[in-house]
């Protein structure tokens, strides 16, 4: 790690892989960040030339973090020193020659005792650990998921192949009729890294290939710099790229969907197409023949990691109703879930978005048992939502296969 912090360019990776280790919990990611300013401490004396200048710095920051752990007499933080934290307004710690640290405040950590590299490296919480730490929300989430397995995937002979969040990797992508990307095409956002993906797009087989973009990609939003530098050089070769507009696609046989995209995300960090967490972008925004829905964020609560979607989304996907809708951006949350948008259906996100707990839990699990005994059929209108992130794993070094789906 201390190797990492010599160089100042990749902070904002580290900052942003302990941010997303740290969700959830103040106290991980106030101790998280705590070592990170230990350590860039450390790792300072390589960016400012002075050697006084240095030990400033490391004086400041060895204050700062005792009080944050414990060790402090004060109790109050310097006000001249902060890390640097998505939306929060920036700061900057100056020293006597000009070099600057970006700065913003963070929470109080624990004093326990607790390894970063062990938090780095921890494994995935098993199911055990979720359903200690929320036992309804958890058992909700078994029991919605068990009831959308059982639900008989259509099929017209139309093969969609689903991938997002490839950041610059190539997985390996079976042939299908529709190829859609939903998004994340690169890691920092470069031309050079989004038409080397684009180019492989369209070396593959598929008849129709349709895209959007991804917060991380730079080059494709008009109000970056880097759009306006080198979005008019990209060729999209056999890719259409869709930016809250629709397209339609004729498959041989007479069949023809309606595909409609949309790249937004709310704001983390300095990234694009991004909108406030207060924002509402979505709704009434889906034209209403929409077969097919790409996003880039997830609706709110399927496929989302419980909470991290869009509320607005998916009332518009309640709205619309399309056959697929695929999307990306929480990597660990990849797989396919089956929406009928019925009573059950109901019960279960509003658990979630009213925290209702045992109430709709129990509903659940009556509306489940009524619809066994008495074979209550679903609606005709089901709706397959696909998180087809594909990378994945606690360092992102995994890459998944494509999700296959028929429609």
């Amino acid at each position: 790690m201390y190797g990492i912090l010599k160089d100042a360019r990749q902070w904002p990776v580290v900052l942003n892989l302990i941010l997303e280790l740290g969700q959830g919990s103040n106290d991980v990611l106030a101790l998280l960040l705590g070592e990170f300013v230990a350590m860039a401490a450390n790792a300072a004396v390589h960016i400012i030339d002075c050697a006084g200048e240095a030990a400033l710095v490391r004086r400041r920051v060895g204050r700062y973090r005792g009080q944050f752990c414990g060790q402090s007499q004060s109790s109050k933080p310097p006000t001249n020193l902060w890390v640097q934290m998505p939306n929060d307004p920036v700061d900057l710690l100056d020293t006597p020659n000009g070099a600057s640290l970006c700065t913003t405040p963070f929470f109080r950590a624990s004093s326990a005792a607790m390894s970063l590299d062990s938090l780095i490296n921890r494994s995935e919480p098993t199911w055990w650990s979720l359903l200690r730490k929320d036992p309804h929300k958890t058992l909700a989430q078994s029991l919605y998921r068990s009831r959308g397995q059982n639900i008989p995937a259509g099929s017209s002979g139309l093969k969609v192949v689903c991938i997002s969040d490839t950041h610059n990797t190539k997985p390996n992508v079976p042939p299908g009729d529709l190829l859609i990307h939903a998004g994340d095409f690169t890691q920092s956002g470069t031309l050079k890294e989004l038409q080397a993906q684009i180019d492989w797009l369209t070396s593959l087989p598929h008849q129709h290939k349709v895209a959007i973009a991804g917060n991380h990609d730079l080059v494709l939003d008009s109000t970056t710099q880097a759009a306006a530098e080198g979005r008019h050089l990209i060729n999209w070769g056999s890719v259409i790229y869709l930016e809250n507009e629709s397209t339609v696609c004729h498959f041989a046989g007479g069949r023809k969907l309606t595909i409609h995209g949309n790249p937004l995300t709310r704001r983390h960090g300095n990234w694009c197409f991004q909108y406030s967490s207060t924002a509402d972008v979505f709704s009434s925004t889906v034209p209403e023949d929409t077969d097919v829905l790409i996003t880039h964020s997830p609706p709110s609560f399927h496929l989302d990691l419980g909470g991290l979607g869009d509320w607005n989304l998916l009332r518009e996907v309640w709205r619309v109703r399309p056959m697929l809708h695929v999307f990306g951006h929480i990597h660990a949350a990849h797989g396919t879930e089956n929406a009928i948008f019925d009573s059950f259906q109901v019960r279960y996100e509003s658990l979630y978005h009213r925290s209702e707990g045992f109430v709709s839990l129990v509903q659940m699990v009556l509306l489940l048992l009524f619809q066994k005994l008495f074979g209550s059929r679903p609606s005709r209108t089901i709706t397959t939502f696909v998180n087809a992130a594909s990378v994945g794993g606690l360092k992102d070094n995994l890459v998944r296969e494509p999700i296959v789906v028929y429609i």
